[in-house]
C-alpha cells in the first residue's frame, strides 16, 4: 500500500470517520498489515530506515519471530502515512472550503 492508496482510502471513508479518527487509523493500519512472511519482508525493506526497530517502543522482543517484529515497525510506518495522509485531506479541505 502506498501514500496514494491511503489517501484515497481516507477520502472514501471520510464521513464513516466523524469524530473517530484515532480508532479508524489504528483499524486501518492494522488491516494493511501484511500476512504473508514474504510480503511483510518485501515491505519492510521498502519501508524507510527510521521506522526499524520501532518495535522496541512497544515489546521487549521475547517470544517474537523476526516477522513478528518487523510487522510492529510496518505498523508503526503505516499509522505515520495514515495520519500524515488525514492531515493533508482534512487542510485541502479547509483550503476549498475558504475559497
Amino acid at each position: 500500500m502506498n501514500y496514494t492508496d491511503i489517501k484515497q482510502e481516507i477520502l472514501e471513508a471520510w464521513d464513516e470517520m466523524d469524530g473517530h479518527i484515532e480508532d479508524w487509523i489504528d483499524q486501518a493500519s492494522d488491516s494493511a498489515l501484511p500476512t504473508y512472511h514474504s510480503d511483510i519482508i518485501e515491505q519492510w525493506k521498502r519501508m524507510p530506515s527510521e521506522y526499524s526497530d520501532r518495535w522496541q517502543e512497544i515489546s521487549d522482543g521475547n517470544g517474537q519471530t523476526i516477522t513478528g517484529l518487523m510487522t510492529m515497525d510496518l505498523y508503526f510506518y503505516l499509522s505515520d502515512q495514515y495520519r500524515e495522509a488525514y492531515a493533508k485531506i482534512q487542510e485541502e479541505k479547509e483550503e476549498q472550503e475558504n475559497d
